[in-house]
């Protein structure tokens, strides 16, 4: 949600370092932006959408960003078997997709990354793979987090983990390079800006699943979803 002015310098450096993974795909989710995202992509990215490597979904609804909710969408709408969460200000770089596909034919896994970069820059925790099959098995993103920024990541990673009985392999830093800005930056768009606040609601989350073992979330809610959803409509 308004951050075309990340996106526009992570997504075509991700795209075009990635190109000898002919399987890729970029999902792009427009969030209730209301910046010119859907005008940038109309403009940069039709033949890369004509192509398959990005599809583009677009809603008009949210008028604040929801984290978990707007990743639980992307997520669901991917159509590979290794699902990875790349946030706006975040670059996928050469070697990546493969270093995931051999990663998870040989162990049974979630892969993370380290809360900062190889710059010592702070924004990559985000980046967490997952075979599709263990996505689901915990309902994705609990959707409850729903107030602002902190620890939805750490949150989704514990549960899938615990329920899948995964090895938790935290990528080498050279995997990681995150755009430099402000914590304003990251918590602008959501109903609850107060990020030290919303990051203790995340933590109580991640011990209650502990100590109760309730590792499935989103129960009885049609969770990754919203009635106006487009896909590749330009």
């Amino acid at each position: 949600m308004n951050r075309l002015y990340h996106l526009e310098q992570t997504l075509p450096l991700s795209i075009l370092a990635t190109a000898s993974y002919p399987d890729r795909e970029f999902i792009i989710l427009n969030y209730g932006s209301k910046d010119s995202l859907h005008q940038w992509v109309q403009k940069n990215l039709k033949k890369y959408i004509d192509a398959g490597i990005v599809k583009y979904l677009r809603t008009k609804i949210p008028k604040n960003f929801v984290a978990t909710h707007a990743k639980n969408i992307a997520h669901k709408q991917a159509s590979g078997d290794i699902l990875c969460n790349v946030d706006a200000d975040n670059i996928v770089l050469e070697g990546y997709p493969e270093y995931l596909a051999e990663t998870f034919q040989k162990n049974k896994c979630i892969v993370s990354s380290p809360p900062t970069d190889i710059f010592n820059v702070a924004g990559s925790c985000g980046k967490i793979a997952v075979i599709k099959e263990h996505f689901y098995s915990v309902n994705g993103y609990d959707e409850n987090l729903n107030l602002g920024w902190g620890w939805d990541d750490t949150n989704f990673q514990f549960r899938a983990r615990m329920l899948n009985d995964l090895k938790y392999i935290v990528v080498e830093k050279k995997w990681c390079v995150s755009l430099n800005h402000s914590n304003c930056e990251r918590s602008r768009n959501f109903r609850n800006s107060n990020i030290e606040e919303t990051k203790q609601i995340s933590i109580e989350k991640c011990i209650d699943s502990y100590y109760n073992k309730n590792y499935i979330v989103n129960n009885n809610i049609e969770w990754g979803f919203i009635e106006d959803l487009t896909i590749n409509s330009l």
